[in-house]
């Protein structure tokens, strides 16, 4: 044990018992721990060699690539680019990055589709990421972008129609307010009252107010005549401001342009860029594979967006030799299991995967203690404070002399690092719960789903609407109430038994128009059923009251009336519950089968239900034409626990949890295959109870035969009898 380990585990022992003392290390304190590793300096000299143009680091697992690369950004002022194999991949590793090192400066680059671009489905909020990726290059400012195959299979605007479409203002220069808005006008910004959508800009007095395609939040720009006094992001929401801005570049949406003039993300980038991938070739071949599904025959049919879009589809996507061609140019590193070719420098790390506990505490325990006998330094990583004190205190309770320190944020996975003599574990593998990474892009989303004023100009009071909040009610119109010296204009919301929900004007993307008012009225037709059993029921119980003073005879008969009529419309009503919940369970099979199969190829929830609901059966497509309205509304998972609710059905409970872990971004091919099996032995146990039933409605009809063919053997024979007798008087 050196000096430094001494000192260390004297710290540890201190702080172990005075606990009063003990503060939870923040993450960034993990860079400065792999800041001292000998390949962070071995990684500098390699990048500054131009001579050598592509390196490998062998034996990273886990987070350790994120949390190596993390400390490295801290002193490496360049621009990186990470493509890793996916989405979900992508998207965990620029989690680490942000744990790390926030976000100023870490971007992430996704696909502008929200499915596959084979679908043609456009999302707003990942093409405003992207065009804040493709502004941000623009300024030169050394970035992290993190991205993945999809994403890059799909070329970008240039640097010069970037550089045509931008409006830039700063603080203090001056700029006539009607030049701005011709420039927004001709850059397709829409004028509109309130903005909360990219591509919207409002002009109220001294006061421009824009959602830029290439900022998270638009941003609020204030006039002191004809020069830019302040300039503010801030929330859509509640219209607060957030952050003061001395410069901004506004930019429209750039995918006409891209159409037109695109160019390879690699072709954008600066020349200085380092290319940074797990696996070459297979990043090669999932571009390749975007571009022949999307340009197939099948899929040019099935194809669900625009027309004009598909005409450009094949100038919008680059093929694997493009890619190869373009990536060559750069200086590369690869992280991944082997390299591609023969790498001109190799740097090893000796790192291993946290190993799997399973919540058996006497397995971590066992674990903990023998690192701690090899001198290693446990650093706990968690998002919770309490998650942390919960591990101390079981520790504490089992006698365990275990001492770690707690991380105040994670890491997606844990993993030792043997040089450093560390183990940075995550709190959630150790009591085995899920962990999701996070996007900027679920802010940036709210406004697509957000009614446009337009649209809600366009209700009649009683329309029916979903709130994301309070589900599905009726519009009751525009009001104005009074606050203050001033009038605000709110939405009105009509619930069950005439309750009132105002919404503010500024809170419209928690609404969305609700299709199909029909089929939720005939739904609510159940509920108001049962309502009106109760109302009636009680009301022949109340005309007992009086009547007890003229007989109590009769009164006791009102009573037993009102009980009686209680049970039976209870009875009727539980029939034809249960009836609809039949006809509902009866799907499921097929749906789960459906899901299944759709589950390798795609994980968009909501397009599993939208393509299921062609085929569906009257009563359980109804309630997936409510369920998706829901969903449209921003609140997925309170959209399927709704459902569930609604039914009542376990076997539909076993699916809408299935759904949810899909939401999560949980790998449960095995749940919905085992789910599919049980839901199999289930309808053919239902087949075989359902033939048991037919003997005995055969054995009824074939007695009715019988006794037919009784019948006319008696007629047949009375009438040759007759006709025998009638020859003997003859």
């Amino acid at each position: 044990m050196n000096s430094w380990q001494k000192k260390e585990e004297v710290i540890r022992y201190f702080f172990n018992f005075v606990p009063i003392l003990k503060k939870d290390m923040d993450i960034s304190e993990l860079q400065r721990i792999y800041a001292g590793h000998p390949n962070t300096k071995g990684l500098a000299a390699l990048l500054e060699d131009s001579s050598v143009r592509t390196i490998f680091l062998g034996g990273l697992h886990a987070s350790a690539a994120a949390l190596f690369v993390s400390s490295f950004l801290r002193e490496n002022k360049q621009t990186f680019v990470f493509v890793l194999g996916d989405l979900e991949e992508a998207g965990y590793f620029y989690h680490d990055l942000t744990q790390v090192n926030g976000d100023e400066h870490i971007l992430f680059f996704p696909s502008s589709y929200r499915r596959a671009v084979k679908y043609g489905q456009k999302d707003a909020a990942n093409e405003i990421l992207r065009t804040e990726v493709l502004s941000r290059l623009q300024k030169g400012d050394p970035l992290c972008v993190v991205t993945y195959p999809e994403a890059l299979a799909e070329k970008v605007v240039s640097q010069e129609v970037l550089m045509d479409k931008t409006l830039k203002l700063g603080v203090g220069e001056h700029v006539d307010t009607e030049f701005i808005t011709e420039v927004l006008a001709g850059y397709g910004f829409e004028h509109v009252d309130y903005v909360y959508e990219p591509g919207q800009y409002a002009v109220r007095g001294s006061i421009i107010d824009v959602f830029s395609f290439a900022s998270e939040y638009p941003y609020r720009i204030d006039f002191f005549g004809d020069e830019v006094d302040s300039i503010r992001t801030f929330e859509v929401e509640n219209q607060l401001s957030k952050e003061k801005k001395q410069s901004i570049a506004i930019v429209p949406e750039l995918t006409n342009a891209a159409d037109k003039s695109g160019v390879s993300f690699f072709e954008f980038i600066p020349r200085e860029t380092v290319l940074a991938m797990k696996d070459f070739l297979w990043v090669r071949e999932r571009i390749q594979v975007v571009r022949e599904e999307a340009l197939s025959p099948q899929a040019l049919a099935a194809y669900e967006g625009e027309k004009t879009e598909l005409m450009n589809l094949e100038l919008k996507l680059i093929d694997g030799a493009e890619f190869t061609v373009r990536a060559l140019d750069f200086k590369r590193i690869e992280f991944g299991n082997k390299p591609t070719g023969t790498p001109q420098a190799t740097l090893a790390f000796d790192t291993t995967v946290q190993p799997i506990f399973h919540k058996n505490f006497d397995l971590v325990s066992t674990s903990f203690t023998d690192y701690q006998k090899r001198g290693y330094t446990l650093y706990i990583c968690t998002d919770s404070e309490k998650q942390a004190k919960r591990l101390k205190d079981i520790f504490e309770e089992r006698g365990d002399h275990i001492t770690f320190i707690p991380v105040n944020k994670t890491l997606h996975e844990g993993f030792t690092d043997n040089v450093l003599k560390s183990c940075f574990f995550t709190d959630h593998q150790i009591f085995d719960r899920f962990h999701k990474y996070n996007l900027r892009s679920d802010k940036a989303r709210s406004g697509k789903v957000a009614l446009t004023l337009k649209e809600l100009s366009q209700f009649e009071p009683g329309d029916f609407v979903v709130h994301i909040d309070h589900g599905v009610g009726r519009f009751g119109g525009l009001v104005r109430i009074p606050n203050g010296n001033t009038t605000q204009e709110l939405i009105k919301l009509i619930y069950q038994n005439e309750d009132v929900v105002f919404v503010s004007i500024h809170s419209l993307h928690k609404i969305s128009k609700y299709k199909g008012k029909e089929d939720y009225s005939a739904i609510a037709g159940l509920y108001t059923e049962a309502c009106q059993i109760v109302v009636r029921a009680g009301m022949v119980a109340a005309l007992a009251v009086p009547v007890v003073f003229v007989s109590k005879f009769l009164a006791v008969l009102l009573l037993v009336a009102a009980v009686l009529f209680y049970r039976l419309g209870s009875m009727t009503l539980r029939k034809k519950i249960g009836a609809r919940r039949a006809r509902i369970e009866l799907e499921l099979p097929r749906f789960v089968a459906n899901i299944e199969k759709t589950l390798p190829h795609s994980r968009d929830v909501l397009a599993m239900l939208e393509s299921y609901r062609t085929g569906a059966g009257e009563e359980f497509g109804r309630e997936l034409d409510i369920t998706v309205a829901d969903m449209r509304s921003g609140n997925d998972e309170a959209a399927l626990t709704r459902l569930e609710a609604r039914v009542g059905s376990s076997a539909l409970s076993d699916v809408v949890r299935g759904l949810i872990g899909i939401l999560h971004g949980e790998d449960n091919s095995v749940y919905w295959a085992n789910l599919s099996l049980k839901f199999s032995e289930t309808g053919r146990q239902n087949l075989r109870e359902q033939a048991g039933k037919v003997p005995k409605r055969v054995r009824r009809l074939s007695l009715v035969l019988l006794g037919c063919f009784f019948l006319i053997y008696i007629v047949v024979i009375g009438e040759v009898l007759l006709n025998s007798l009638g020859g003997l008087f003859l």
